[in-house]
């Protein structure tokens, strides 16, 4: 600025105002360098070219499929026992069931509502299964009644009789195999997806169920059984076998996104065994002050864990591993103590 030359190029008669534009000058060129105003100008809408600030990058990343990795955490999970565990494992005969049920619950306390109406009925009401499987059934049940003012509904089967190889997917303990039963007349029959029956398999998913055959329900977890709802909802028919096969195309991170019309998104992806370890580590999701999204980790027996994640910001943390012996369902509300009972209706139609 002390240049005189430089001072000698501005043809004006007066210093002062020369000078007064040789003060704006800098002020502007200070002003465009100034990273505080870079957004700003980046937004006009003279600007020629957008550079793309730090934040920008930041939330760019948090979008789309990159959110998933924006905040997680890392679950271990014992190779030898997990991967044979959780609602998604593959049963056959290909791969029997090596896995043991958690803490099973008999089914009589789970055949009446809340306010103590019986919904479901048994031939065998002492027979146990996994918890969560029950109430989620119980929840179903109620709800059947409710819309279709139907109280026929009745369990004929649910964990067979202890097997060498356990090759049938009910071993597992998340299965109910069902039929109908007529209170009034004593009659039986077999179940039935037509007429108001349809209900069952139109809505099951909502309570955790798909569809296995005429008559079996398999709980797999609210999560996966919305995935299979969403599958449906294109062209062409998905079952679990389409499932287990597709979700190995999906990893953490680049994960299979999807949603229902309630408007609930949810994620899914797959995580192969780690080799040469006796853990795996399972990535999980986390909200910004960390804790977890609700998720279900399943080992599809034989070799990797499967992950579904609901993305409401809403959902309650929840996890099958951290809690296999607690149920996700809501609370049902009290139901009567009828444990004696049961003891005394084994092998009677209940």
């Amino acid at each position: 600025m002390s240049d005189p030359n430089r001072m000698k190029r501005y043809k004006y008669k007066n210093i002062a105002a020369g000078l007064a534009v040789l003060l704006l000058a800098l002020v502007a060129l200070s002003t465009s360098c100034s990273p505080k105003t870079d957004k700003a100008s980046n937004t006009s809408a003279d600007s020629d070219t957008v550079d793309t600030t730090a934040d920008e990058i930041a939330e760019e990343n948090a979008s789309g499929d990159q959110r998933l990795t924006k905040n997680y955490k890392y679950v271990e999970l014992q190779n030898g026992t997990s991967v044979n565990n959780g609602w998604l494992v593959q049963v056959d005969a290909a791969h029997p069931f090596t896995g043991q049920i958690n803490d099973p619950e008999a089914l009589y306390s789970f055949m009446f509502d809340a306010s103590g109406e019986q919904i479901l009925y048994a031939g065998y009401p002492s027979d146990e299964a996994a918890p969560e499987m029950l109430k989620n059934l119980n929840l179903m049940a109620a709800d059947f009644v409710k819309e279709t003012k139907l109280n026929t509904l009745m369990v004929s089967s649910m964990v067979p009789e202890d097997s060498t190889d356990k090759t049938d997917e009910a071993f597992i303990g998340t299965c109910v195999d069902m039929m109908l039963y007529d209170p009034y007349s004593g009659s039986f029959g077999e179940f039935t997806v037509e007429d108001k029956y349809a209900w069952l398999p139109e809505n099951c998913y909502k309570y955790g169920f798909v569809m296995r055959g005429q008559n079996r329900f398999r709980y797999i977890g609210k999560e996966a059984a919305a995935c299979l709802k969403f599958m449906n909802s294109g062209d062409g028919q998905a079952d679990l076998e389409k499932l287990w096969t597709d979700i190995k195309s999906y990893s953490f991170e680049s994960p299979m996104f999807f949603a229902l019309d309630s408007g609930t998104e949810y994620v899914g992806y797959y995580v192969p065994i780690q080799q040469g370890s006796i853990t795996t580590s399972i990535p999980i999701p986390t909200r910004d002050n960390g804790s977890e999204y609700t998720n279900t980790v399943s080992g599809n027996n034989t070799d990797g864990f499967i992950v579904f994640v609901d993305l409401s910001e809403n959902a309650a943390f929840d996890s099958y591993y951290e809690q296999s012996s607690e149920s996700k369902a809501p609370d049902v509300g009290t139901l009567p103590d009828n444990s004696a009972a049961a003891d005394n209706t084994d092998n009677a139609l209940v």
